[in-house]
């Protein structure tokens, strides 16, 4: 997957405290969630979250692409 035309860094997260901003996958299988200022992705059975973005900004309210390819995303 790729968010912003970035690669997605495998930095994962055990436990997530109040994750914020939910999108759910086209298929049901994944959530993109923000946490912490940056966008986390994980399956819907649970497990690791992986992040997907990374700077100094604060990225929030992911949507799918209907394809479920890509994301969009805010940023400041």
């Amino acid at each position: 997957m790729v968010a912003s035309g970035l690669p997605v860094v495998p930095i994962l997260a055990e436990e997530v405290d109040l994750p914020r901003y939910p999108s759910l996958s086209p298929d049901g299988e994944e959530v993109v969630f923000s946490w912490r200022g940056d966008l986390w992705r994980v399956g819907m059975d649970g497990g690791r979250a992986m992040r997907l973005t990374s700077h100094p900004g604060i990225d929030s309210r992911s949507a799918w692409h209907p394809d479920g390819t890509s994301l969009v995303f805010e940023s400041d």
